[in-house]
């Protein structure tokens, strides 16, 4: 008897209800755009959390 793998949601409330999923939950974050809207290479993006905010910030308002 095979059981059907586990949708991206039910992956993720299964994981946040401390149980284990089928397999890791994965999360893509913006992070490649958020550099992008602030015209900033990935490693700049990333040496200063206020950038990451705000390109974060500006992706959200879009």
């Amino acid at each position: 008897m095979s059981t059907r793998p586990m949708t991206s949601l039910e992956r993720v409330l299964t994981t946040l209800g401390h149980r284990e999923p089928d397999r890791v939950p994965l999360f893509l974050l913006l992070t490649m755009h958020g550099a992008q809207e602030l015209g900033l290479s990935i490693e700049t993006y990333f040496s200063r959390p206020e950038y990451v905010i705000e390109g974060q910030l500006r992706l959200r308002r879009k």
